[in-house]
């Protein structure tokens, strides 16, 4: 089974597994392939590989949340689970902005970490 992870501006539909909030296409924003490795406690699992989104070519927004789609037949994913991003020292909400200038939407390998709880 194959994964990618995706962005989303907002959280409209995430809870029902009908996200509508995700980047919209034209703007240079695909979802891009994720791999799993287990975490330091027996419930998590972490995005094992870094993950560099390409450079926009329009703006992409405030990015809050970000889902993992789960590949359930060749070619169509669905919506597997989603979070809001945190800062890993606080657990307080963050947010990523992504602007038409430039700069990439990176995630380090090891520093997504999905804690089922």
């Amino acid at each position: 089974m194959s994964y990618r992870l995706g962005l989303f501006v907002n959280n409209s539909g995430l809870q029902a597994g009908a996200p509508s909030g995700e980047v919209a296409n034209g703007g240079g924003y695909v979802r891009m392939p994720i791999t799993f490795s287990k975490g330091v406690a027996a419930n998590e699992l972490v995005v094992a590989n870094e993950v560099l989104f390409g450079a926009p070519t329009a703006d992409w927004g405030i990015i809050p949340y970000v889902g993992v789609f789960a590949e359930v037949s060749s070619g169509t994913f669905e919506l597997w689970l989603w979070g809001q991003l945190t800062n890993p020292n606080t657990g307080t909400p963050e947010s990523i902005t992504i602007v038409n200038d430039g700069a990439r939407a990176r995630f380090q390998a090891n520093k997504i970490v999905l804690n089922f709880t």
